[in-house]
C-alpha cells in the first residue's frame, strides 16, 4: 500500500512541476487555435456587435501554408 501511495505522490510532483511550467503557453495556445479556426472575437467584442446589430463575421485572407 506504501509503494502505491509512493507512485501517486510522485506523479502529482511531476504533473504540478509541468503544470507549472506549460502554465502560460495554454491560454496562448487556446487563442491561436481559436483565430486559426476563425473565431477571432472575444465574448465582450461579439456581444457588442450584435446589441449594435452587426454580425461578427471574419475573413481570413491568408495564403495557404505550403509544405
Amino acid at each position: 500500500m506504501s509503494k502505491d501511495l509512493a507512485i501517486v505522490n510522485e506523479y502529482n510532483d511531476c504533473y504540478e512541476e509541468v503544470y507549472r511550467a506549460w502554465n502560460g503557453f495554454y491560454p496562448l495556445a487556446d487563442r491561436d487555435l481559436r483565430f486559426y479556426l476563425g473565431d477571432q472575437w472575444d465574448a465582450q467584442e461579439r456581444k457588442k456587435l450584435v446589441q449594435e446589430g452587426r454580425h461578427a463575421f471574419v475573413f481570413n485572407r491568408a495564403r495557404r501554408n505550403m509544405y
